[in-house]
């Protein structure tokens, strides 16, 4: 029974169900490297075993070998391929590194629109609250500090939040003398 598993096991693996997968994926917007790794992942699991188990009901003189031989295959073909899903999608560049995720953040951009509610401040240097606490400074209570980015992270600013110079503060403002209040709390004239 093994050896009749493993070969229906390889040729699933490396025959059947790539094949299928390519030609059901032809058409679709997907990269050859994309369904390379979907025909390596493939459709299993317990679906196989459920339907094999109505053969046992059906066929009870050889439903039982038909049982076992598709759990054989069913259990050799996640052991091969979902121990390798990790570094294949790695191998062929569907995972990001973390280091490269990183370095890809940008700051928010914000659309012109939204730019009369939200305005990106960034603290230049030299300025005169550097190292001061949020709390401290006297911002205007009609506007709020909703988010900074600081060395390539966002953060949330409350205010225990130290600022430093080259900070990028977004902040909600009504009214453009409410924008001119917030700059000059911040040292920005």
């Amino acid at each position: 029974m093994a050896p009749l598993g493993i070969i229906l096991s390889l040729f699933l693996i490396f025959v059947a169900r790539p094949i299928s997968v390519w030609a059901t994926l032809h058409f679709s917007p997907f990269t050859h490297v994309h369904k390379l790794f979907i025909s390596w992942v493939g459709l299993r699991g317990a679906a196989p075993i459920v339907f094999a188990t109505y053969l046992v009901q059906d066929l009870p003189s050889v439903g039982d070998e038909l049982f076992h031989l598709i759990f054989f295959v069913v259990l050799t073909s996640i052991l091969i391929q979902g121990s390798t899903l990790q570094p294949l999608a790695r191998y062929l560049g569907l995972i990001e590194d973390k280091k490269k995720k990183a370095k890809k953040q940008q700051p928010i951009a914000i659309e012109e629109e939204v730019k009369k509610l939200l305005v990106q401040i960034d603290i230049p240097e030299g300025s005169p609250i550097h190292g001061k606490y949020v709390v401290d400074i006297g911002f205007p209570s009609a506007s709020w500090i909703v988010l900074g980015y600081r060395k390539q992270n966002y953060f949330l600013v409350r205010g225990s939040t130290q600022l430093q110079a080259r900070d990028k503060l977004f902040v909600i403002v009504d009214t453009k003398t409410q924008l001119k209040q917030v700059k000059a709390c911040l040292g920005i004239i």
